[in-house]
This record gives structure tokens, C-alpha cells and sequence, in this order.
């Protein structure tokens, strides 16, 4: 599994309505990829943050690397966030329940 933790911070509230069009895109996207699990995100203010979880390393740079994340990103950069970060995992051990 590969974990991919991304945050951003919005320098203000005055263009929610793109942000939410941004995030809803990239997730779109994220879903699109063979081998997506899970996408969780949180809205925290002006702090937005989440993961996105994909079966292999592979799934998570397909992701990252379509031409359409790219695009997604252009939107928001330097325009609607003040600044952004991501952090990519592999899965250690794994253990569920039920």
C-alpha cells in the first residue's frame, strides 16, 4: 500500500468555491487510477489536508504523474494556495478487524 498525505493552506476564504472544485477534480482523478482505496479529507478553516491511499507505488505515481493532476495543480498554485506539501508512505504492516 502507499499512503500519500497532501496539505495545503488557502491565504483566504475568498475562493472556497474554486478550492472545492480543485479537490473534487484531483479526487475524481484519484478514483480514476487502477489500484485507488481511499481518499479522506479535512477541511480545518484555511487548512486543508487528507490522504489518499493506492494499492501500489505504482497507482500513486499514475496518479501524480497524469497529465491532468498537473493541470488540477496549475489552477491552484500561487492563486489559491499559500502553500501546499505532500509526503508519500508504504504501508509497514497492515491489521483489520470485522
Amino acid at each position: 500500500m502507499q499512503l500519500v498525505y497532501f496539505e495545503t493552506t488557502r491565504a483566504d476564504h475568498d475562493q472556497d468555491d474554486v478550492h472545492e472544485k480543485v479537490t473534487a477534480d484531483m479526487k475524481v482523478l484519484a478514483e480514476s487510477i487502477a489500484g485507488f482505496v481511499l481518499w479522506r479529507d479535512v477541511n480545518e478553516g484555511l487548512l486543508y489536508w487528507g490522504v489518499v491511499v493506492f494499492e501500489t507505488e505504482a497507482g500513486a505515481i499514475a496518479w501524480r504523474d497524469h497529465p491532468d493532476h498537473a493541470r488540477i495543480h496549475q489552477q491552484a498554485r500561487g492563486k489559491l494556495y499559500s502553500s501546499f506539501k505532500t509526503q508519500a508512505y508504504d504501508s509497514v504492516r497492515s491489521n483489520s478487524y470485522g
